[in-house]
């Protein structure tokens, strides 16, 4: 008899153990109590312990935890079914979401991220990042992206050409000198105020209908791409060495007198032209102010003026920046590339070949 109950005993101690194993093996850490609570109103948790049910957690497809103060999302990690997340207005400087590889829309504006990595959201469409402390953002792995807001960040320069899908992209208020925009020929919306812009091209952006480029360095913007008469709004007050806009009709009056444009606005002392050489700068497709000569060690540039030097890749990316007259061909690969010249009221594009 008392065999008997020992042995009930043991097979009750064991199942009891069994089950907290695999009890404990399903939850999940969550940190902040912020965070938990709001599992707990959305019905994906039931006490707040400081732990959630992974079985639960791993197929959540939408979350939206904004405006929660949340300090913490530790265990979104876990959440790997996300397609959407919405975590804007709260006070998170960390997260990982290496292991969300479904997303297609994230939203982190209103935070602390000083960093965020992407690599693994190969599938981002939708990214907004506004009003944090980022630095340096890579989207070398992000090709599907249509929509991009960074306002009110860190950057200083900022790699688009793989986003060949993006339609409106927001950079205002950070500190970009340059951005190739040669392959995102879908872009419609672009918001750059507030930058260190000193020249823009959007000749090739025949889809563009917004464009605010206020309080830049501008002394060089082509929006000559064609179809003008869709671009509804352009600001570029502000920029005070911008004699001129090289448009598609410069009889229409952007601002005061506008046409067919009503919300075009300029400062007084830019005009429009049709013309491609604007009075403090122009760009040129010929050699007759510029040379260029290559022997086996460099290539050398020769340009009155001459300020800076910009070296691109076929896929837009910069690869070299100098303010050396010559290049050093065991610097850089063989290949073709798009070399920029900067004089100090001219620039200069050429696609060369670089022979090693």
């Amino acid at each position: 008899m008392k065999t008997t109950l020992l042995l009930k005993k043991i097979a009750l101690i064991t199942l009891i153990s069994f089950g907290s194993q695999k009890i404990f093996s399903q939850q999940i850490s969550i940190p902040d109590s912020n965070f938990e609570q709001f599992l707990i109103d959305e019905n994906y948790d039931t006490v707040l312990d400081g732990f959630a049910e992974k079985t639960i957690i791993e197929n959540i497809s939408f979350l939206s935890p904004s405006n929660k103060g949340i300090n913490d999302l530790t265990g979104i990690e876990y959440f790997t079914s996300l397609i959407s997340l919405n975590a804007q207005n709260n006070n998170i400087s960390n997260i990982d979401i290496s292991n969300l590889s479904n997303l297609k829309s994230l939203y982190l504006s209103n935070n602390n991220l000083d960093f965020i990595n992407l690599s693994n959201c190969t599938l981002l469409e939708n990214v907004t990042l506004g009003n944090n402390n980022i630095s340096n953002l890579s989207l070398s792995n992000n090709n599907n992206i249509k929509s991009l807001d960074v306002i009110n960040n860190r950057l200083s320069e900022l790699y688009i050409s793989n986003l060949t899908s993006l339609v409106s992209l927001n950079v205002a208020n950070n500190f970009i000198e340059d951005i190739n925009f040669f392959n995102n020929l879908n872009l419609e919306r672009f918001w750059g105020y507030n930058n260190e812009f000193t020249t823009l091209d959007f000749s090739l952006h025949s889809s563009l209908i917004f464009l605010n480029l206020q309080g830049c360095e501008l002394n060089y913007l082509n929006i000559s791409n064609g179809n003008n008469i869709n671009l509804y709004y352009l600001d570029s007050r502000g920029n005070d060495n911008l004699n001129c806009i090289i448009v598609d009709d410069a009889s229409y009056d952007g601002g005061t007198n506008a046409g067919g444009f009503p919300q075009w606005f300029k400062s007084n002392s830019t005009s429009l032209t049709e013309n491609s050489t604007c009075s403090t700068l122009s760009i040129v497709d010929t050699k007759k102010d510029y040379s260029i000569i290559q022997n086996h060690l460099q290539v050398i540039f020769k340009v009155a003026s001459f300020k800076v030097a910009y070296l691109y890749n076929m896929q837009g990316q910069k690869v070299l920046t100098t303010k050396d007259s010559f290049i050093n061909k065991n610097e850089i690969s063989r290949g073709i590339y798009i070399l920029r010249l900067m004089a100090n009221e001219s620039e200069y594009l050429e696609k060369i070949y670089i022979k090693n």
